[in-house]
């Protein structure tokens, strides 16, 4: 149960989250709650649809591993649940995740390759509060991607950072988008 009770939706809006909630398979709340703020919905509901999604060596695996760290690292149950979603599809190791959480050293996982160690430094870099980005790292990445692909990468740790912040201000609970098999993976920093 969230800290706030929904608002009465009108129809066309309904109808648009209810598309939104088929695909998805799930209720989301988030939006919903959003309709307190329809500022904030209609500018949230713009910023999903810009998600962003392949660029050059920005993978579909790596913006999941964005999108994961994030989560893990802001602990935030329903972003973890919602972003780890079908992790395996991205041949996502048990080692990996548990590198994301911090449990084990991303340096020493073998399966992550160059680029993406150094994007989840960098996740974790930007998310922290105050941000401190090492110069070192930032040359790197500048280096490793292009201006677009960087661009990419910032854009999506903002988003999954956006959402985490007003999802846990809503004291949103997970909605079940993780595979029950997967969930005990998680259940460290979601607790």
């Amino acid at each position: 149960m969230a800290y706030i009770k929904e608002p009465h939706i009108i129809k066309p809006i309904e109808l648009i989250i209810s598309l939104a909630e088929k695909k998805l398979g799930k209720k989301m709340l988030p939006a919903r709650l959003l309709l307190w703020a329809p500022k904030a919905f209609v500018s949230s509901m713009i910023l999903e649809g810009l998600i962003s999604h392949k660029k050059g060596s920005v993978s579909e695996r790596m913006l999941k591993l964005i999108r994961m760290r994030v989560s893990l690292l802001i602990t935030c149950p329903f972003c973890i649940d919602m972003n780890s979603a079908g992790f395996r599809k991205h041949n996502i190791t048990n080692e990996e995740v548990m590198a994301m959480q911090g449990l084990v050293s991303i340096r020493g996982v073998t399966t992550f390759s160059y680029k993406e160690r150094l994007v989840l430094y960098f996740a974790a870099g930007l998310v922290r509060t105050p941000i401190k980005q090492n110069p070192r790292l930032i040359k790197a990445m500048t280096r490793g991607f292009s201006e677009k692909e960087y661009a990419t990468i910032v854009t999506t740790i903002a988003q999954v950072d956006y959402w985490t912040r007003v999802i846990q201000g809503f004291g949103i609970k997970p909605a079940g988008f993780l595979e029950s098999c997967d969930v005990n993976l998680f259940t460290k920093l979601s607790e």
